[in-house]
């Protein structure tokens, strides 16, 4: 049986990729550089292998900036999408769920750099 295919996309459309399978491991990142990537409080990144994805249009318009010692962000240059996290040597990125086509099934989401969490923020956990 083949996995299912998760299409997905930047604002303007100029770069698209697909998924294949859904992705099990969901995490919020409440750091600063997440925060300032993705121009919201947290961003959501779904832990997929590099082997179940690939563009389907745009490849080559797509940008990457080194945000760290250990880690690049790639975006659409364009409209400025945020579309993944790539951690040097690994065989798994955090792609950016808000670049789905279409909503994820609810699962468990894990939280990472909760010290930076917005106070104003609705907290999740008791």
């Amino acid at each position: 049986m083949e996995a299912e295919i998760y299409p997905g996309s930047c604002l303007c459309g100029a770069i698209r990729f697909e998924l294949q399978g859904a992705p099990s491991d969901l995490a919020h990142c409440h750091c600063r550089m997440c925060q300032k990537a993705h121009g919201a409080v947290f961003a959501t990144f779904a832990i997929v292998p590099h082997t179940a994805f690939r563009f389907t249009a745009g490849a080559d318009r797509v940008a990457s900036y080194r945000s760290s010692g250990h880690a690049s962000r790639s975006f659409c240059p364009q409209c400025g999408s945020a579309l993944q996290y790539l951690p040097d040597g690994r065989e798994t990125f955090g792609l950016a769920v808000s670049a789905l086509d279409r909503p994820l099934e609810p699962q468990p989401v894990r939280e990472f750099c909760t010290d930076s969490r917005t106070d104003w923020l609705a907290r999740s956990d008791p």
